[in-house]
Formats: structure tokens, C-alpha cells, sequence
């Protein structure tokens, strides 16, 4: 399941990236050059820099996007309106192509105004394609379909059939995305009729894949197997190399899935050949990603093979360049590759660490995904506030534009407005609770999958432990083995304890906070040789804590505590929570060994602290010398007033 989730977006990017529709320039970025040298009138210069930037786009976003504020600046001393709409869309773009979705959306959003202002409806539609690719790819299906309804109106009424095509082509893409299969083919066939017509291979290679991968997501593989054969045939035709080598890659992973379902080898042989070709393409490029992905994909066919050792040999090659590049998700499922391979070669010590090291992954990957949440979140809720403030100045405008006759009502209408006002203010009150309130459950439901996981993955490695126990009758290993799975177990217990306690509102008051720091506290005096003492300030329990900045807190009291036990060699470790001006301060100090901070890496706690910091807004410092001790200082916030 999760090498079709990855072969869907991956095909996706393929389709966003080989379809140039974000304008009709069409001249080469030398040609262009040499014409913006020899530009002699303002008009002519900004043209020429809006189509050189577009130009650049895809190689080179950053200097495409410098190159559209240079244009931005002379269309506005000139206030030539149409240009500044070109260097805005290609500024859109160039934001785009650099991943800088917020700030594409915001220029391509003025091109498409401008253009509208213009009654230049071709162009407000290009750029609405555009819009809508974007939201493609952020998932926004509908916001998405909306702009390619309204773009494919305009194109209707312009009378453009190719660009009507293109329009039905990514609208397709939507449908797939969608489920809605029948519709997705509907409009893919009507846009590859149309790109027959006027002979537009191209576009038409295009619509192939995008076929081939509607018939793919209906796992009728014979279907898609022979789209991709057509969109292939296109490619070499028109030497497009880069599409050749996507298109190869869909051939091999159609071929792979046709193996499984029949069991067939010559499909194998088959998809090894197609990944071959799309590695050999890419090394010609010198794209390092794309080449250890295909090898990745090779290295599997080798294992689906039995050819076990080739097999290792790409997938170890593919990992150590995903690793390196922190390509967690191809890392993660890289490992699980290896993983396979040991274990049905009976090496489970092999396939142990694989599977540790999976896990790893795993944990980046949710943590990436995370902060991706919780920025989508951030970013939904500005959206709606300031939906919510241009309908009160919306309001307000037309209230200004009234004549009032009498006094009478003025007064009811002013009344009514306070109601309406006080009745809004009570909504986004509520609006606000109840949000809170969902993002609460929302954690609470995180923390329980968190539970799920830890606790499966941990079980899992004590059942290969076992496993691996059971066929070893050497007694030292024996005692290795029971030591670590008594070693896991405890683990279990201790992360079980920290999330169930995270998820029980009831310890959202201070005071449990404040009793939870001091038990760990006391029980690491209790256990380790180390004088640790702890200092929290009563006013710590006048507090009603977040979930999350009460699990963040005391995570990071644990994990700075476990560090100085691990590696500081302390003899006193002093721990102080207290609040001064409006900011909770937490300190904690030993006087161990120390270590440079302007040498040493940050190791996955350290950087874990410092993140557990910045999520509750606040942040995290590190001060540490050889032979001088460490402290680790935290500053965040108070909570707002209604939580104290």
C-alpha cells in the first residue's frame, strides 16, 4: 500500500513538472537573453524579462524570480499593467518551482486580477491552471476543481479547444485523485481526441500516462500497461528524455504489480529492463535522487528474484544515499526491503537491525509529519480570521454608504449592528473553544496512535528477540537477548506511563505538573549516584496547563536529566521551573564533564528539546564547556490568560 501511496505522488510530480502550460512564451533562455541586451524601449525590456524568468522557472527558480521583480519595478514606473500581470505570473511560478507554495499562490492570485482587469481572458485562465495545480498538490481537491471549472469556461468562451484539452486533461487528475474513476477517463478521453486533432504530441503523451494511471488505481494493470507502451512510444519520438525515463518507470512498476498478481517471471524480467533504462537516463543527467530511487527499485526486483546478494547490494547503495539526504520516507522503506531479505535468509540478526533502524525512519517521518500538520492548522485558522475581519469591513463599508433620515433608525440599525457584532464576537468565542477543544482530542487520539505504535514496535522486537533466542543454545547470548528484552519491557512501561499520563486532563492543573517534575526527580536521586535537587516556584501551580506544553515541558526535564545521567558524569544535578515577567523558565544544571558546543553535533535529544521548545513557542539553549558542566535553559510563554 504505501509503494502505491509513494508511485501515485510521484507520478503526480512527474505530470506537474512535464507540463509546461504556465505561458505562451516559448523562445529559448539564451535567444532571450540577447534580445533583453539589445532592448531599447522600457515596454520591450520588461517583456523580454517576464519571458526570460518564466524561462528560467524549472532550472534556475531563484534567478527566474529575481528577474520578474526587475520587470515588476519597470512596469510599474511605466504602469503598464499587462506586464506587470506577465511578471507577476512568472514570479508566481518561480515561487512554485522553489517550493514556496504561500508566496506562488499570492503573486499567480494578482496576475489573475490584473489580467481580469485587462479583459485578458486566455491569459486569467492559464493562470487559474496554474492556481489549481497548487492546490493539486496540497490536496485542496475541491479549491482545486473550482479554478479549473472556472479556467475551462473561459477557455470555452475564447473558443480555444487545445487549451480546453489541457484544461480536461488536469481536471482528470482530480477526478483520480478522487475515486471518480469513470469521469477521471471521461475527460482524459475527450483531451486526447483533441490533442489528436491538432497533432499535439505532447500534450497527448501526457494524457496517456495520466490514463495509464487512472486504469492503475483501478488495478487493471493490462489497461494501464498499455498507455504507459503508448505514452513511452511518444517520448523516444520526441526525445524527450526526462519523460522517457518517468515513463519507463511506470512500465516497470506496472510490470512489478503484474508479477505479484500472476507470478509470472517475464513480467519481472520486464520491469527490470524499464528501470534500467529510466537509472541509465537519469545517470546521464547526473540527477543522484532519481538514480538511487530507480536502484531502489531495482534492488527489489532482485529480491522478488531470490538474487539476494544483488539485491543488498543496490538497496544498501539506495539507503546510504537516502540517509545522507534525510529522504526519510525511501529510507524507511528501503530498510524494510533489507529487512525482508535477511529474514528469509534466516539472518534475523541482520534483519533486526534493519527493522531498528526502520523504526527510526518511522519516527522522523511522524514527526515531519507532525509539524506539517500543525502549520496546516496554524495556516487554516489565519485563513478563517481574516475571512472573518473582511466580512466585518465588508459590513462596515456598506453601513458608511447608507443615508440614514431619522434618528429612530439610526438607533435601531446601530443597535442591531452591536448585536450582530456581539453575536459574531460569541461565535468566534465559541469558534475558538471549540477548536481548542478539537485540537485537544485531536492530540489526545495522536498520543493513543502513539501508544499503538511505541508499544508495537517494541513488541515486535521483543518477539525477534525471543525468536532469535530460541535458535541460539549459547547461554551468554541467551543472557544478551534477556537483558534487552527485560530492557525493552521497561522502556514499554516508562513510555506508557509518560503517555497516559500526557492524555489524562485531570493532570492539566499546575500542581500535577510541578509533583510529576519532583517524582522523577526524587526517583532519579533515589537510583543513580547523583545529588539531583529540584527547585519549582508555587506559582507554577496557579497554572492550567495546554496538553501540549505540559507533555513538552516535562519531556524535556526528562530528557536533559537523561542526558546528564548518560554522559555528563555529574555528582550534582540542580533542576529550577519558575515564572519572571510574563515567562516560564526552566534550568537544569550539573556539573559534569561537559563538551564544546561549537564542536559537538546535536544528537537527536538535544535537537529533540529544542524542538519540544519552539512547538510550545518558546525556545531552548544549550551552554556547556569541557570540564564546566551543562546547563540547558527553556524559555517559553505563559499560556494565554484563560488557561490560568
Amino acid at each position: 500500500m504505501k509503494l502505491i501511496l509513494k508511485y501515485y505522488l510521484r507520478n503526480l510530480l512527474i505530470i506537474a513538472a512535464s507540463t509546461p502550460f504556465s505561458s505562451s512564451f516559448a523562445q529559448s533562455a539564451d535567444s532571450l537573453r540577447t534580445e533583453l541586451t539589445n532592448a531599447k524601449t522600457p515596454y520591450a525590456k520588461v517583456s523580454l524579462l517576464a519571458e526570460l524568468s518564466f524561462a528560467l522557472t524549472s532550472s534556475k527558480p531563484d534567478s527566474a524570480i529575481l528577474l520578474a521583480k526587475q520587470g515588476e519595478k519597470i512596469a510599474n514606473e511605466i504602469k503598464n499593467r499587462g506586464s506587470l500581470a506577465e511578471c507577476y505570473a512568472s514570479m508566481g511560478w518561480g515561487f512554485f518551482k522553489a517550493g514556496k507554495n504561500d508566496s506562488a499562490i499570492f503573486y499567480l492570485e494578482k496576475a489573475k486580477q490584473l489580467f481580469h482587469e485587462e479583459n485578458n481572458f486566455s491569459r486569467q485562465g492559464r493562470v487559474m491552471v496554474n492556481l489549481a495545480s497548487i492546490f493539486d498538490l496540497e490536496s485542496k481537491d475541491e479549491m482545486a476543481l473550482t479554478y479549473l471549472m472556472s479556467a475551462r469556461k473561459l477557455f470555452t468562451n475564447q473558443k480555444d479547444e487545445i487549451t480546453i484539452a489541457y484544461t480536461d486533461k488536469t481536471i482528470a487528475g482530480i477526478f483520480r485523485h478522487q475515486g471518480e474513476f469513470k469521469k477521471a477517463k471521461q475527460y482524459l478521453f475527450e483531451a486526447i481526441n483533441t490533442f489528436e486533432k491538432f497533432k499535439n504530441l505532447q500534450y497527448k503523451s501526457d494524457a496517456f500516462s495520466s490514463l495509464g494511471s487512472v486504469y492503475w488505481e483501478e488495478k487493471n494493470i493490462d489497461s494501464a500497461l498499455h498507455y504507459y507502451h503508448l505514452a513511452n512510444n511518444i517520448n523516444k519520438q520526441l526525445n524527450r528524455k526526462s519523460n522517457t525515463a518517468f515513463s519507463s518507470e511506470n512500465l516497470g512498476d506496472a510490470f512489478v504489480e503484474k508479477s505479484q498478481q500472476s507470478r509470472l517471471h517475464p513480467w519481472i524480467d520486464s520491469a527490470f529492463y524499464y528501470y534500467n533504462i529510466a537509472r541509465d537516463i537519469f545517470i546521464s543527467f547526473k540527477d543522484d535522487q532519481d538514480i538511487k530511487y530507480e536502484e531502489f527499485k531495482i534492488g527489489r526486483v532482485y529480491r522478488f528474484m531470490n538474487q539476494n546478494e544483488q539485491a543488498e547490494k543496490y538497496l544498501e547503495g539506495a539507503l546510504h544515499y537516502f540517509d545522507s539526504a534525510k529522504l526519510f520516507v525511501d529510507a524507511y522503506e528501503t530498510c524494510n526491503e533489507l529487512g525482508l531479505i535477511f529474514k528469509n535468509t534466516s539472518n534475523y540478526k541482520k534483519a533486526y537491525t534493519y527493522l531498528d533502524k526502520s523504526l527510526i525512519y518511522k519516527d522522523s517521518i511522524n514527526n515531519r509529519n507532525r509539524v506539517d500538520l500543525i502549520a496546516k492548522m496554524l495556516a487554516q485558522y489565519e485563513s478563517e480570521k481574516t475571512d472573518k475581519t473582511n466580512q466585518l469591513i465588508a459590513a462596515q463599508k456598506k453601513i458608511d454608504k447608507e443615508d440614514l433620515s431619522r434618528t429612530i433608525a439610526i438607533e435601531f440599525f446601530s443597535l442591531g449592528i452591536i448585536i450582530l457584532i456581539g453575536l459574531l464576537i460569541m461565535t468566534l468565542w465559541n469558534r475558538n473553544i471549540l477548536k481548542q477543544q478539537l485540537k485537544e482530542v485531536e492530540m489526545r487520539n495522536q498520543l493513543a496512535s502513539d501508544l499503538h505504535d511505541d508499544v508495537g514496535s517494541t513488541l515486535s522486537s521483543i518477539l525477534l528477540l525471543s525468536d532469535i533466542a530460541s535458535k541460539n543454545k549459547d547461554a551468554a547470548m541467551h543472557t544478551s537477548i534477556l537483558n534487552k528484552i527485560s530492557s525493552y519491557a521497561k522502556e514499554v512501561i516508562e513510555r506508557m506511563s509518560d503517555i497516559v499520563w500526557t492524555m489524562n486532563p485531570i493532570n492539566d492543573e499546575g500542581d500535577n505538573l510541578k509533583e510529576r517534575i519532583e517524582n522523577y526527580v526524587l526517583q532519579v536521586k533515589q537510583l543513580a549516584e547523583i545529588n539531583a535537587v529540584s527547585n519549582i516556584s508555587a506559582e507554577i501551580d496557579e497554572i492550567k496547563w495546554p496538553m501540549d506544553m505540559r507533555k513538552n515541558i516535562f519531556l524535556i526535564c526528562k530528557e536533559a536529566i537523561n542526558n546528564s545521567l548518560k554522559y555528563a558524569k555529574a555528582n550534582n544535578l540542580g533542576l529550577s521551573l519558575f515564572i519572571k515577567d510574563k515567562n516560564i523558565y526552566l534550568e537544569i544544571k550539573d556539573d559534569g564533564i561537559g563538551f564544546d558546543t561549537s564542536v559537538s553535533k546535536a544528537g537527536n535529544g538535544l535537537r529533540t528539546m529544542t524542538d519540544r521548545a519552539r512547538s510550545s513557542g518558546g525556545n531552548c539553549s544549550i551552554e556547556s564547556e569541557p570540564g564546566k558542566g551543562t546547563v540547558v535553559k527553556v524559555e517559553i510563554p505563559i499560556p494565554r490568560s484563560r488557561y490560568i
